[in-house]
């Protein structure tokens, strides 16, 4: 049972080699995903501690 699950560890990994510019895809999305929310984050926080929260949610650019 152990062989076996060495064997299918080593292809599961020897696929991942195989198929890696996926996982780099995914990554890269969930990157600019986070980049985005953060900077999305950081303008509602200065929007709010400029003191212009009248109705709390209006962007920087409105």
């Amino acid at each position: 049972m152990n062989d076996i699950d060495l064997a299918i560890k080593i292809l599961a990994q020897s696929e991942n080699m195989k198929f890696d510019y996926k996982d780099y895809t995914s990554l890269i999305l969930m990157m600019i995903g986070v980049i985005m929310v953060g900077v999305f984050v950081l303008l509602l926080f200065s929007n709010l501690l400029n003191g212009t929260e009248s109705d709390g949610f209006s962007p920087v650019w409105f």
